[in-house]
């Protein structure tokens, strides 16, 4: 059962189970009879979270943080429609790097329909009949010490939360059992009311206090309807926000204007203003009060109206007698698609939210074209429907920057993800989760275009801040940490990029299967940077692992396909494999142009790779116009100072010096050259290239001291710069 549980749930905060079967005469490999039933679970080096808080000397805010991440992770288990029962402080662990992990699920309550919820839940596989107690009775909620398994839900995990927290503030249990029977302590926990937080310590009095009290409310229906609500209410403790577990009355929003200005209200001089601006500021976060509960209204009934359309629309059309037997998933969303179209027109926002789920599931089948008037439409029915910054506008600002951005239009992706970030921070904050993600968004486009001086420092910035504020495994964290890799990888720092990529890989192997996408994408990375760091031999398997495995999950025509093929190709040409790369470029070359078009990034970068080669195999004339056609399209699409604008120039200036054109060669190297100068670091791999081309052509045009002068400044460089190499399309 615990098993059947665990395998439900995929989140850094729970303890993962890795594998479950049977051993030994009746499992794998017996000679029949009963085997051993066994499961392996992940190995969690760490303490129960009291003993952590104290021993680490946690202050008040990092508590608050610390039991808002075990919600966090609750709230998970919830959703995947699983109950645990028994939360308390041992089977909370804290691992070194400050991540909370819920264990013992051994009688969590499993849902048939998958769907926690909330009030009413639904049946569960492991039945308790009415009157038998199940939990530990000092962690139980009123309703479990009732008996009554039809009561019990998700707000009994909130329950448990609250007395978590009640100890982890105060040191002490918020009801004394000790000498009590079983009937009397059960008494106790349905009918006496625990001493107030704030009587026990002063600090606590006010919002803490309260939210402490809504968690453990005797009645169900005035506690938290959700885990997830709790983590918000703890999270705007910390911020000194309004909490939503209390009236939004006047004195208390003054209280929170004063805490959150000190500087405005600290001086006798300010009070009138303060107040003055107190009283505005009421009349404003009363209406966002009644807007968030509004906000929160729409949300259920859009959920409801998606729900609905999805499982009418989408899934009943998997029925072999609508679609027949052979139905894709592909099929599937055109049918759903096509009843759209004027069937929402009284609630837009229910049509958004369709048009955006199925404009994502287009996109992750590689059907970007076919992705793109529902993510669009998603976006302008956000903009005109929703009122003020809201973060379902952010969502569909990003995932449309997503699809521009993979398509290789940079400048249409651009002012999407900036608004996404500026939303974000209005919203939530710099150090928000999803505000740190749409800073590592607008970091990677930039590093794409090869527009390196904006794009190191919000690297740095988003990994920083992911440092900071997110926990050890969280997935944005690490994907922040992985960009900042590829920054320094472009930059001609491989041999620093290196080190954080082993690091987000070891992590992402904790909690992801081996074909998981972030696992793939990581190994092209590492490919790419240690082919950059001059070690095609450690590159090569790491790429083709990460070509194998994209085929297999996603299919030879798949989007996703191409980043490790011309990666693998590139690397086969380091280590002088020639034929295999040049079978590989030209298949690259063939998907591009299929999936995307003749300007697309990956198109263009496969044509200078296959230039180069052809050019170290003698067959200039086959190399030209692929060489020239790269050129002109990546003055198209980057602009004539772009890193890979330059890199391209410089191959086509190789080629003219080979066959001795050093006249038409020499305008080429010398503007490539120049402009290198100008687009990267000293020292650069595509900075090097473009001066030993210079250097070459000088020479065959006679003119020697400069060209030694040119050769004497390459050697500088490379003595300074020593193992750096040409970036990859990562």
């Amino acid at each position: 059962h615990e098993a059947r549980a665990l395998g439900r749930l995929q989140r850094p905060g729970i303890a993962q189970n890795h594998e479950a079967g049977e051993s030994g005469a009746g499992g794998a490999g017996g000679a029949g009879g009963a085997g051993v039933p066994f499961f392996a679970m992940e190995l969690i080096r760490g303490e129960p979270i009291l003993e952590f808080a104290r021993r680490h000397g946690l202050d008040l805010p990092a508590k608050l943080e610390l039991l808002a991440r075990v919600c966090d992770a609750v709230q998970h288990a919830h959703q995947k429609g699983v109950i645990h029962r028994d939360l308390k402080p041992p089977n909370i662990l804290v691992d070194d790097a400050g991540q909370p992990k819920v264990l013992d699920f051994g009688i969590a309550r499993i849902l048939e329909d998958g769907a926690a919820g909330g009030p009413g839940g639904g049946a569960g596989t492991l039945h308790t009949s009415a009157g038998q107690l199940v939990g530990t009775v000092g962690s139980m909620s009123p309703e479990q010490a009732g008996g009554d398994p039809a009561a019990v839900d998700t707000r009994t995990d909130v329950y448990a939360l609250g007395i978590i927290l009640y100890e982890l503030l105060s040191g002490r249990r918020p009801y004394d059992l000790s000498g009590a029977s079983l009937h009397e302590s059960l008494r106790i926990i349905r009918e006496t009311e625990p001493a107030p937080l704030g009587s026990i310590d002063r600090r606590f009095r006010g919002d803490i206090e309260t939210v402490v009290a809504h968690a453990l409310a005797k009645d169900r229906e005035r506690r938290y309807a959700s885990a997830a609500e709790m983590a918000a209410d703890l999270r705007r403790v910390v911020r000194h926000e309004p909490i939503h577990a209390r009236p939004a009355t006047t004195v208390y929003h003054l209280r929170k204007f004063a805490r959150r200005h000190r500087a405005l209200v600290g001086g006798a001089g300010a009070v009138l203003a303060a107040l003055l601006l107190g009283l505005v500021g009421v009349s404003l976060a009363l209406g966002r009060a009644i807007a968030a509960r509004e906000d929160e209204a729409r949300a259920r009934r859009v959920a409801e109206a998606v729900n609905a359309f999805l499982n009418d629309d989408l899934l009943a059309a998997v029925s072999p007698y609508e679609m027949g037997k052979d139905v894709t998933m592909r099929s599937v969303l055109d049918d759903a698609a096509a009843h759209i179209e004027g069937r929402f027109d009284k609630d837009p926002l229910v049509e958004a939210a369709i048009r955006s789920t199925i404009g994502r599931a287009y996109w992750q089948l590689g059907e970007l074209r076919l992705a793109e008037p529902h993510l669009v439409r998603a976006l302008a029915l956000r903009r005109e429907h929703l009122e003020g910054p809201h973060d379902d506008t952010a969502e569909s600002l990003t995932r449309l920057g997503h699809l521009y951005r993979n398509r290789g239009e940079h400048a249409a992706a651009e002012p999407l993800y900036a608004e996404a970030l500026e939303l974000r921070r209005k919203l939530l904050g710099e150090s928000a989760p999803l505000t740190i993600t749409s800073l590592t968004n607008l970091a990677g486009l930039y590093r794409e275009r090869g527009e390196w001086s904006r794009a190191l420092p919000l690297c740095e910035q988003s990994a920083e801040l992911a440092r900071r504020f997110l926990p050890a495994n969280d997935p944005e964290r690490l994907s922040a940490i992985e960009n900042l890799a590829g920054a320094y990888k472009d930059m001609g720092r491989a041999l620093e990029a290196l080190p954080l990529y082993e690091e987000v890989l070891a992590s992402r192997r904790e909690t992801r299967p081996a074909d998981h996408p972030d696992i793939l994408r990581m190994l092209n990375s590492m490919g790419v940077a240690y082919r950059a760091a001059g070690q095609p031999g450690k590159a090569l398997p790491l790429l083709e692992e990460s070509l194998a495995a994209r085929r297999r999950v996603l299919g030879e025509r798949h989007p996703e396909v191409l980043p490790p093929m011309v990666n693998l190709a590139t690397a086969c040409v380091a280590a002088e494999e020639y034929g295999k790369g040049e079978a590989l470029y030209r298949e690259a070359i063939a998907l591009s142009l299929d999936v995307y078009s003749a300007d697309h990034r990956g198109t263009l970068i496969a044509q200078v790779g296959l230039g180069r080669l052809l050019v170290l195999t003698e067959r200039e004339a086959e190399a030209e116009p692929l060489l020239v056609g790269a050129v002109e399209g990546f003055k198209r699409v980057q602009g004539t100072a772009a890193p890979r604008t330059l890199d391209a120039m410089t191959e086509l200036a190789s080629l003219y010096i080979v066959q001795g054109r050093f006249g038409e060669a020499d305008p080429i190297t010398e503007a490539s050259a120049a402009g290198a100068r100008k687009a990267v670091p000293s020292g650069h791999p595509i900075l090097l290239s473009a001066l030993r081309r210079r250097a070459e052509c000088l020479k065959g045009l006679g003119r020697d001291e400069e060209s030694e002068a040119v050769r004497a400044e390459v050697e500088r460089m490379a003595q300074a710069r020593a193992g750096a190499a040409r970036p990859g399309p990562d």
